[in-house]
């Protein structure tokens, strides 16, 4: 992939759909979720294994792109993208900012797969034999949930507290036959059962 540039999508001016967030970021709905998107053009290097023209965008190296800035490509810009034109128009989306940022620097950078003892890398310039991951932030409940799924963040972690619970007051009742253990063991497999039954009414319920 050479040739990386920021494409501006005569779509972001509907401001009814996209809010600019800043310079060639912009902040969406995507089946009812927030996502931030962004737009590159590039033209291919068939010496590297890609393609020619923007009708046959290669897998690679965008695939490993995708999978390493944790983002998708929300957009194909089918109409732009024709077998009469070098140059590939392509939409990024993720629900993390972090990944537009890492998107971003790759304009004007050379991005391109080389293998080397059986071992391919993803190269950027001349200098990066490597893939630069985007870190993400831990999240117990989702950023911005629907209900439905804030309920069920909400039972996975009383889940994997119950499960603790359960492990701390089974191994204490083995030593002490303690019925205060004993009962904080039911109660808490109780829970945990209560939980999973939560979860898995709410996953089936369209």
């Amino acid at each position: 992939m050479k040739e990386i540039k920021q494409y501006i999508s005569p779509k972001y001016k509907d401001t009814s759909k996209y809010k600019e967030i800043r310079e060639g970021v912009y902040q969406t709905k995507i089946d009812n979720k927030k996502y931030y998107v962004t737009s590159l053009s590039f033209e291919q290097e068939p010496e590297y294994d890609e393609g020619v023209m923007a009708d046959k965008i290669s897998q690679y190296p965008l695939e490993d792109i995708l999978d390493n800035y944790h983002c998708h490509i929300s957009d194909f810009y089918e109409d732009l993208n024709t077998e009469n034109s070098k140059t590939c128009y392509q939409e990024f989306a993720s629900s993390h900012i972090e990944s537009m940022d890492a998107v971003q620097k790759l304009i004007d950078r050379h991005v391109y797969l080389k293998s080397e003892e059986g071992i391919t890398y993803i190269m950027i310039d001349e200098n990066y034999m490597y893939p630069i991951a985007v870190k993400q932030p831990i999240r117990l409940i989702r950023k911005n949930p629907t209900p439905k799924e804030l309920v069920m963040d909400i039972c996975g972690i009383i889940i994997v507290l119950g499960m603790l619970a359960v492990l701390i007051s089974a191994f204490v009742a083995g030593f002490t036959k303690s019925s205060a253990s004993i009962f904080i063991f039911a109660i808490s497999w109780g829970i945990v059962i209560i939980s999973v039954s939560i979860i898995n009414i709410l996953k089936n319920k369209k």
